[in-house]
């Protein structure tokens, strides 16, 4: 079996055990944006989205700051 492509993003909410799904309710992110921020490691998300995943970092892991994920 193949394992499907993550980025940096999505090996980290692999690590700390989240779905796609948690991670969509939780940001209040639709489930294809999350599924490109999970997958594409060359996807740079826009301001909105940025900003949502701001505030998720926030309840998951204060420690983390979004320009870990993303070339911003």
């Amino acid at each position: 079996m193949f394992a499907k492509p993550r980025s940096k993003f999505g090996r980290f909410i692999d690590k700390n055990g989240y779905t796609q799904k948690e991670i969509s309710d939780i940001s209040k992110l639709g489930k294809n944006t999350v599924t490109r921020l999970c997958s594409d490691q060359h996807y740079r998300p826009r301001g909105d989205t940025l900003k949502k995943i701001i505030i998720l970092l926030k309840k998951i892991d204060k420690s983390y700051r979004v320009d870990d994920f993303f070339d911003i």
